[in-house]
């Protein structure tokens, strides 16, 4: 990262709130991924359980 966009970061609240989304629901996908996986919850319809808490949480974040 440049010093430049390090200060862009650091002032702007809309781009921390979107990384924080980005990352936080991609984490949680990984972990439900291997969890559901290792309960043998990786039917379709696990999966569309994991899907839908995605976009909860999501959802929640946003308004956060």
């Amino acid at each position: 990262m440049t010093p430049r966009f390090t200060v862009l970061i650091v002032k702007d609240r809309t781009t921390q709130n979107t990384l924080a989304v980005f990352i936080g629901a991609y984490v949680l996908s990984v972990i439900d991924r291997d969890y559901l996986r290792e309960l043998g919850c990786s039917t379709t319809s696990g999966r569309l359980s994991c899907f839908i808490m995605t976009v909860i949480v999501l959802i929640v974040c946003a308004q956060a």
